[in-house]
């Protein structure tokens, strides 16, 4: 790289803000939506959206210029190829990720700098709270989270890396909406399974545990893991909570897994894992900040994952750092008691 091609690929960087702003104002006035049957004018979309006519055009010009509109001969403005993942009626909607990321997460990353001189995390200096109490006086954007986090087909990824033979029951604690596990349940006819979660998000995962294919064979209860952990299940699910977590959080999270997990029974951590030696490109150091904005948390290595466990009374059992099919910035890990 020359030159000349640095400098252009870190203008581009530099300037960032701009089009995550541009696809969230987007997402949130709903344009996908109300071009996904065709082009339509200046005057139609801002009757439509509630937007100045003016302004709103300044801004269907800027999309046009980012490529997610692409203007007519007539005036009008069409949804481009690129702009088509923000319609909301897609299976793979990207919509939810355009709201939470421009309008929750990116304003906590202005406090990256001070965090590293200061404790807490950027999310409570930016908002005033912390991210779950921000949600939970915030159910819209809380939607949009939980539609984030509940990545449809993990719960089929795990299927396929992990044998649920031997269990009868399942926890996922801190399970969102319940689509993980409402998918292990429905490809694994033999599991009951349990969903502990907080109590605004519990709401949206009965509704998804109600599925007739589950046969009552989903429960969903209230509760933290800060506060415990359901007890009596054969086989327990953490999926994406540790990083979320400072070390002395996360050593309490798992010291409640250990207080309930009978002999036999196991606990599944699915996590993106920080690599001993970082490369360019690795998914892992950009979650790593992720969570340190958001929750003053981190992401651990193998060896930082172990010492953990070790101090909670766990330890790695059979599978660690298993690769999750089509997650490959994921793995798999079971946990065991260590008696």
């Amino acid at each position: 790289m020359d030159g000349s091609e640095a400098r252009s690929g870190l203008l581009e960087m530099i300037g960032g803000y701009r089009a995550t702003a541009l696809v969230t104002t987007a997402a949130r006035l709903g344009l996908a939506d109300l071009l996904a049957e065709g082009p339509a004018g200046l005057g139609r979309l801002a009757e439509l959206t509630g937007a100045r006519p003016d302004r709103l055009l300044q801004l269907l010009r800027a999309l046009v210029a980012v490529g997610l509109l692409e203007p007519r001969p007539d005036g009008a403005f069409a949804l481009t190829p690129l702009g088509e993942p923000l319609r909301t009626d897609l299976p793979d909607s990207l919509h939810s990720a355009a709201v939470y990321f421009g309008a929750v997460s990116a304003p906590s990353f202005d406090s990256l700098y001070d965090l590293l001189h200061t404790d807490g995390d950027g999310f409570r200096s930016r908002h005033g709270t912390d991210f779950y109490g921000f949600l939970g006086t915030h159910p819209e954007l809380a939607a949009h989270y939980n539609a984030v986090i509940a990545v449809e087909g993990l719960g089929d990824a795990l299927a396929e890396a992990y044998d649920f033979g031997a269990a009868a029951s399942v926890a996922d604690i801190g399970g969102g909406n319940g689509t993980t596990l409402a998918e292990l349940l429905l490809a694994h006819p033999h599991l009951t399974g349990t969903l502990q979660e907080i109590p605004h998000v519990m709401e949206e995962a009965r509704d998804r545990l109600a599925d007739p294919g589950l046969a009552g064979r989903a429960t969903a209860v209230p509760g933290s893991f800060l506060d415990g952990v359901v007890p009596g299940a054969d086989l327990y699910l953490l999926v994406r909570v540790l990083p979320n977590w400072g070390d002395e959080e996360a050593l309490r999270i798992l010291r409640h897994f250990a207080a309930v997990m009978t002999p036999g029974a196991r606990l599944l951590i699915v996590d993106a894992e920080m690599p001993e030696q970082v490369a360019a490109g690795a998914f892992a150091p950009i979650g790593d900040l992720h969570a340190l904005v958001h929750f003053g948390g981190r992401l651990r290595s193998r060896s930082e994952l172990a010492g953990l466990l070790s101090a909670a009374g766990l330890r790695f059992s059979g599978a660690a750092s298993v690769p999750v099919p089509g997650r490959p910035q994921w793995s798999l890990s079971e946990v065991e008691v260590d008696r």
